[in-house]
């Protein structure tokens, strides 16, 4: 479809976000501190979260800890996590419109260039969790351009996910499931659910503010033209907003 909506009378978006994984040569207390004074994280409520009791040392001998966020910046209409090797900019439902979270994003990565020196991006992820109900006319895979047959017998119930990587600086990965599959904070009417995520694992030229807001601005046109593959044409022409 070449005439992609720039946005739906109800969209699905239940959270959107941007995580930055870096390395720098700074103490992590400086860092945090000069990001968490920047101007557009004014407002939010300070957290500290529950992996950031956990010695630093251990957290950096796990790979599934290295990367974890330890606090956490929040306020009505933003979350920021931080750790002292990641970044994660979160929007949630009402999703604001990539006008007005695009910016969000590129001040986020202002401040992170701007406080700490010798800053190497290592992964840069942009990622959108949608959940679909009646409201959308979206509410079993059947309503997805999306078929799974085992055994010639159509499956109704599941969870999965496909990877696409035809770009060496994007790679896909697309998980769909039914409500049996997910937990957590999802609106309870939710009956299908669409993880999009696009991400570069080696983004270390991205060197500079500019350079990571060309990624994002770039993975997020991926991200809509992925999500609208996936319904079909009548589907959107009636969630269309006009």
């Amino acid at each position: 479809m070449s005439d992609l909506p720039r946005k739906l009378k109800t969209d699905a978006i239940v959270e959107a976000l941007l995580e930055i994984r870096f390395e720098h040569n700074d103490l992590w207390e400086v860092v945090v501190g000069r990001i968490v004074s920047a101007d557009f994280l004014k407002g939010c409520q300070q957290t500290r979260l529950p992996i950031g009791d956990m010695p630093a040392q251990l957290r950096d001998m796990d790979p599934n800890l290295r990367y974890q966020p330890t606090i956490q910046l929040q306020r009505s209409d933003l979350v920021v996590r931080l750790g002292p090797r990641v970044m994660s900019v979160h929007a949630a439902a009402p999703y604001p419109g990539w006008d007005k979270f695009f910016p969000i994003l590129c001040h986020a990565t202002e401040a992170l260039f701007g406080t700490a020196s010798a800053i190497s991006i290592g992964r840069l992820g942009l990622r959108y969790i949608n959940a679909f109900w009646d409201v959308h006319g979206v509410t079993s895979p059947r309503d997805l351009q999306l078929s799974i047959n085992v055994a010639g017998k159509e499956i109704e119930a599941f969870a999965l996910m496909h990877r696409a990587n035809d770009n060496p600086e994007f790679t896909t990965n697309v998980s769909i499931a039914t409500k049996q599959f997910v937990a957590g904070n999802v609106p309870p009417q939710s009956q299908l659910f669409v993880d999009i995520d696009v991400f570069n694992e080696n983004a270390q030229g991205a060197a500079s503010v500019k350079d990571v807001a060309a990624w994002v601005d770039a993975a997020h046109d991926l991200e809509k033209r992925t999500f609208f593959s996936l319904l079909h044409e009548e589907t959107i022409s009636r969630l269309r907003e006009e």
